[in-house]
């Protein structure tokens, strides 16, 4: 596999452990799936490098995926009829957190969540052997929910990096700004905002649960 970029090792992450009940070539495959995740992921949190460097990493990875240069990705996209444009997707969704955007609605906001949660949660299906007709509505609605939660559990952290993920549209609803996040300032106002969106994220997984 010269010439193409590599894979991280699993490491110590705790994804192996929920993926033991799995048959021995799922298993395999989850965490090669995982492997690549991390990979792109890695890349586009690397503030060690620049924007252009990560930004040329990421676009390396696209054409990879494109051009069916990866051996190892290659036979996991063919095992489970893995649709391209997924792994794709995501690295779409990874690159635009090079250059933090902000969102202006709750609809731009899902877009994102998309890439980078509900597409995994796909993927993840195909590898897992899931037939049920449900399961991909119940995987977007759970990653849709737990993108959100981890939006809220990191939003001081995220603002410190420039990176404000809340719709601007709510912070204006709720008379928050920009600026509270990143000094980290609480308020009543902050407080609502918080309950807003953990009731949408309650909501969604509620929805997952339902099916």
């Amino acid at each position: 596999m010269s010439g193409v970029p590599s894979l991280p090792e699993p490491g110590d992450s705790n994804l192996a452990f929920a993926l033991f009940f799995l048959p021995r070539k799922r298993r395999r495959d989850a965490m090669l799936f995982y492997r690549f995740c991390r990979a792109v992921d890695d890349i586009a949190d690397d503030e060690t490098l620049p924007p252009a460097e990560r930004e040329r990493r990421l676009d390396e990875w696209n054409l990879t995926i494109e051009e069916r240069r990866h051996d190892e990705i290659e036979r996991l996209i063919e095992s489970h009829s893995i649709e391209r444009n997924l792994l794709l997707e995501i690295l779409r969704g990874c690159a635009s957190d090079i250059h933090p955007r902000r969102f202006q609605t709750i609809v731009d906001l899902e877009d994102y969540c998309w890439k980078v949660a509900a597409v995994p949660g796909l993927v993840s299906l195909k590898i897992f052997g899931c037939r049920n007709p449900q399961s991909e509505t119940y995987a977007i609605h759970l990653g849709h929910a737990m993108q959100l939660t981890n939006i809220l559990r990191d939003v001081g952290e995220d603002a410190m990096r420039g990176r404000i993920y809340l719709p601007i549209d709510e912070l204006k609803q709720f008379d928050v700004k920009a600026q509270d996040l990143i000094q980290r300032q609480y308020s009543d106002r902050f407080t609502a905002l918080m309950k807003f969106q953990a009731a949408r994220a309650h909501a969604l997984y509620e929805e997952a649960f339902a099916l």
